[in-house]
């Protein structure tokens, strides 16, 4: 379930500049784009994993929100995970829009 992969005090802030606080807002915003899409698949390539301690680390990263009757939709993140009572779990996710090349 996605409810255990994000922190109770998570915060989202999707491509678009919104805010989603505590782990109801991200995951309720997250099931808003596949209650839309139900086809829709994301894609994700690493970047970069940055361990800042044992127990924090930073993730940067491409995503793809695939669906077949759209146009994929583009986004850089940067992730922080937490590891919480031996899970790692996402503190924080930033997306900001991949722009096109001129």
């Amino acid at each position: 379930m996605l409810e255990t992969q994000v922190a109770p005090a998570a915060e989202f802030i999707d491509e678009n500049g919104k805010v989603y606080r505590g782990r109801d807002k991200v995951v309720e915003a997250v099931a808003n784009v596949y209650s839309h899409t139900p086809d829709a698949r994301l894609e994700t390539q690493i970047e970069s994993i940055r361990f800042v301690s044992p127990t924090v680390a930073i993730e940067d990263g491409t995503a793809a929100l695939k669906a077949e009757a759209q146009s994929p939709v583009l986004s850089h993140y940067t992730a922080v995970h937490v590891k919480t009572d031996g899970k790692w779990v996402v503190a924080s996710l930033r997306e900001n829009p991949v722009k096109a090349e001129q």
